[in-house]
């Protein structure tokens, strides 16, 4: 039988975790992933990459980045959304 182990993760540590997952659960959050994978795009260009209108576009976007701030960098006036390996 396997041993419990001696150092539990708590609720706390695993939230955020579970948030990410869930993130990562909807296919169009993957698509918009996988486009920038490869390389930072704006709005504009993940819009004609995806095939998404701007407002969906957006609303995924806003929960990438609440899930993975590091998705997020601002240039100006110009958001840049890139994905980090």
């Amino acid at each position: 039988m396997k041993q419990p182990s001696p150092h539990p993760l708590s609720p706390d540590v695993l939230s955020p975790v579970a948030d990410y997952f869930k993130v990562l659960s909807e296919t169009s959050r993957l698509q918009i992933l996988h486009c920038l994978h490869e390389g930072p795009m704006n709005v504009m260009e993940l819009t004609e990459a995806t095939g998404f209108s701007q407002a969906n576009l957006s609303k995924h976007l806003k929960i990438m980045t609440s899930a993975m701030p590091t998705l997020q960098a601002s240039f100006s006036t110009m958001q840049i959304y890139a994905a980090l390996t």
